[in-house]
């Protein structure tokens, strides 16, 4: 559905709005009526946090640097690891050849 794709909510308003029907119509059809309740109900809801509880923008900063140095040291860990594994792979080669 656009819907959720858009990450609008489903319900019955929703869909007749963006379906050009009325709610009705929606209601009196099973498979349309079954589907939105499905998926309405099937629905996480968003916890509200209020703005005070939110981090602030240099924290969010901070966190974002944490996260991409600690990235970049496990993209150089496993850079490592694979030039590692490509050498036992070769002395295992070697080893079998014998």
């Amino acid at each position: 559905m656009a819907l959720q794709a858009r990450g609008a909510a489903v319900n019955f308003n929703t869909v007749a709005r963006e379906g050009g029907v009325s709610k009705d119509f929606l209601y009196a059809s099973t498979e349309l009526s079954d589907r939105i309740k499905r998926i309405r109900s099937a629905r996480v809801p968003i916890a509200y946090v209020p703005p005070a509880e939110r981090p602030s923008e240099n924290s969010a900063r901070v966190q974002l640097t944490v996260l991409r140095e600690s990235n970049a040291a496990l993209r150089s860990e496993n850079e490592d690891l694979r030039r590692e594994n490509a050498v036992l792979r070769s002395e295992i080669v070697l080893l079998r050849r014998k």
